[in-house]
Formats: structure tokens, C-alpha cells, sequence
């Protein structure tokens, strides 16, 4: 039986198992990362960082405002993620009722897939990364500015897509109950009428005993 060396106990130890083939730096990440040592060496004053940092914060600034959503201050947020929880700003935009309709109709998964298939833009589930379920994670240290103006309005057009769906099935539910309601009345219509009716023959026929006895007399 081999022994295990302690470094590679400590490797092993400090990650999970299924992660072990994986543990340690190779030596093209071993040289990756001296570059970006001998960089802020380079660097004292951090502009490239700076710089870097500003650009990952515009770019999240970007994709919030054009989603309509307010993002509060932080300074000490990274801005290299978003989690979007789309059943906080159903709530906020369109109120508890329709938050509830689209949690029993829809299923979480439906957001990225519809993103997908239909605006043609790729996302993550918030849940995989042990998030709400209804909320979508994007990353924000891959792309253009641009491109997240585009995918914070596709992300309100879905948002608002769902509330269309949702006055369209509002108004069904109500079109259905005017309709019910409607052949209710008729029928309470009908069956007064018919009792006018019956009280009037019943009427009829009181009158012809009446006269039929008076003949008799």
C-alpha cells in the first residue's frame, strides 16, 4: 500500500474528493499567476486595477438600469456576478397576486429557458449556485457594455411577457364568471317569468271554478 506524501494530504484535505484530480497549479497557471504578481509590482498605484474595477461596475450598472431594477450602493461590492431574483421584482413591479400566479403556472426554469430559446441570451440558474429559485446569475466580467444593456431589457421584456400572460388570464377568468353570471340571470328570468305564468293560469282557473259554481247556483 502507498504512502501518501503530506503535501498532497494537505492538497487533498483542502478541497473535495471529487476534486483531488484537479488539485494544485500547473505550470502554465504557476507562470499565469507570477505575470499577474510581477503586473502589480509594476503597478503600485493600481490603475489597471482601478480601471478594471470601474469597467466590471459599469457594466452592472448597465445591465440593472436597463432592467429597470434599482441596485443599491456598495462599496464593497465586487460586481463580478448578478443574482437576479425575478419573483422579488414580480412583487415589486406587479404585486403578490401576480407572484403567485406565476409561481403556480410557470416553473423557475422557465426564465433562463425562455431567455434562451426566445431573446437568444444564456443564463444561469440562481439555484445552482444555491440561490432562490426563481432568481437568474449573470457574470458581468465577459462581455461589452452593450451587450448587458441588451440583456437587462430582454430580462424585463420576459418580466413583463409573464404580467401580459397574466392580464390575458385575468381577463379569461373574468369574461367566464360575466358569462356564468349572465346564464344565471337568464335562467332566474326564465323561471320568474314561468311562475308569473303559473300563478296567472293558476289564476285562470280559480276564476273558471268560480264561474262554473256560480252556474250551478
Amino acid at each position: 500500500m502507498s504512502k501518501l506524501k503530506f503535501i498532497d494530504r494537505l492538497v487533498a484535505d483542502s478541497r473535495d474528493v471529487a476534486l483531488n484530480h484537479t488539485a494544485g497549479l500547473s505550470t502554465p497557471q504557476q507562470i499565469q499567476m507570477s505575470l499577474f504578481a510581477l503586473k502589480c509590482i509594476l503597478d503600485p498605484d493600481d490603475v489597471y486595477k482601478r480601471k478594471m474595477q470601474a469597467m466590471i461596475h459599469d457594466r452592472l450598472q448597465a445591465l440593472w438600469e436597463n432592467m429597470g431594477f434599482t441596485v443599491l450602493p456598495d462599496p464593497l461590492r465586487v460586481g463580478y456576478y448578478s443574482e437576479i431574483d425575478m419573483m422579488v421584482w414580480a412583487k415589486k413591479f406587479y404585486g403578490d397576486d401576480f407572484a403567485q400566479w406565476l409561481r403556480d403556472t410557470h416553473d423557475p426554469l422557465d426564465v433562463t429557458m425562455r431567455l434562451a430559446v426566445e431573446k437568444h441570451i444564456v443564463v444561469l440558474n440562481g439555484s445552482g449556485f444555491d440561490g432562490p429559485d426563481w432568481s437568474i446569475r449573470t457574470s458581468e466580467a465577459n462581455l461589452n457594455r452593450e451587450a448587458y444593456v441588451t440583456i437587462g431589457e430582454k430580462v424585463r421584456d420576459i418580466l413583463e411577457e409573464y404580467h401580459n400572460e397574466y392580464e390575458k388570464s385575468k381577463n379569461q377568468t373574468t369574461i367566464i364568471m360575466n358569462t356564468k353570471q349572465q346564464q344565471a340571470d337568464i335562467a332566474a328570468e326564465v323561471s320568474k317569468e314561468a311562475a308569473q305564468v303559473s300563478a296567472a293560469a293558476a289564476n285562470v282557473a280559480a276564476q273558471d271554478q268560480v264561474e262554473a259554481a256560480k252556474e250551478k247556483l
